[in-house]
């Protein structure tokens, strides 16, 4: 994931660590999600695949499940403590690489590659044309790009219902800047064609995708204090006040909960492309 200046993730310090801590909870919470980007790639497809963005790893790992010996995936991440999960994880496994660096300037050497994909980790950088036009200089000719980032707010109710209950705790909470390096930095329709034309990427489509997901409730706890966007926010707040913010904004989610899971639509954008050389 691409450094962002004036963002809130320290992703090789407490945002990194946190995403670590809670790998399991992530990974039930956006399976359906990489379960579609992953149908992008054939299966025992004979590829060069980069995982952009790969955190801990989930996605990299079912990819080179689902491509076998004959293929090979790299996922870069620019968070060390999530590609040392993810290292853990790939142990044993010869067709898995995984690089910890900045895909905006990472040097490839004469690596190129059949596929870039991507789960929610191309929103972040802060010069996204030079980081997009360097990853299409390290594809091959003909090599495709399926990146699935987050729409608008407005179309994530639950990712955004934190936020909303806790703006009475924090007032300055900065609002949705479409054109800021961030979850929805390319969520924005009309700002995601031009980027990728800018970029030197050709046919260039953006879908909309309303994907199902769910996980336990007995971790949307663990979502509130730990994962969610108030919970970098709420730092290192004494714990009263910690508990009277997380008391607060449960009730946001009651629309959500369904039995023993919590289940919410992410509203998401596939965007695809080509390097034609």
């Amino acid at each position: 994931m691409g450094e962002t200046q004036g963002q809130p993730y320290d992703w090789n310090g407490a945002t990194g660590e946190t995403w670590v801590e809670n790998q399991a909870l992530l990974d039930a919470m956006f399976a359906p999600v990489r379960d579609r980007l992953i149908a992008c790639v054939p299966e025992g497809a004979d590829e060069a695949v980069l995982d952009i963005g790969c955190g801990t790893g989930a996605t990299s790992l079912a990819l080179a499940e689902r491509m076998g010996d004959g293929g090979h995936v790299t996922g870069l991440d620019i968070s060390e403590p999530m590609i040392a999960r993810a290292r853990e994880r790939a142990e044993g496994r010869a067709n898995l690489t995984f690089l910890a660096d900045d895909a905006a300037t990472h040097d490839f050497g004469d690596a190129r590659f059949d596929r870039l994909v991507s789960r929610f980790g191309v929103m972040f950088f802060d010069d996204p044309v030079a980081a997009f036009a360097h990853l299409r200089d390290s594809t091959k000719p003909g090599g495709t790009m399926h990146f699935i980032t987050w729409r608008e707010p407005k179309d994530n109710p639950f990712m955004t219902a934190s936020g909303r209950a806790a703006r009475e705790f924090f007032p300055d909470m900065p609002g949705y800047d479409p054109d800021a390096p961030g979850q929805f930095g390319l969520a924005d329709p009309a700002r995601i064609e031009p980027v990728f034309a800018n970029a030197g990427w050709q046919g260039v489509t953006v879908t909309p995708l309303d994907i199902a997901c769910a996980f336990p409730r007995a971790d949307l706890d663990i979502f509130i204090r730990r994962v969610g966007p108030v919970a970098r926010l709420m730092g290192d707040m004494e714990d009263a006040q910690r508990e009277q913010i997380v008391e607060s904004i449960r009730p946001a989610f009651d629309p959500f909960i369904d039995g023993d899971e919590v289940r919410y639509m992410a509203g998401c954008w596939m965007i695809e492309g080509r390097n034609s050389g």
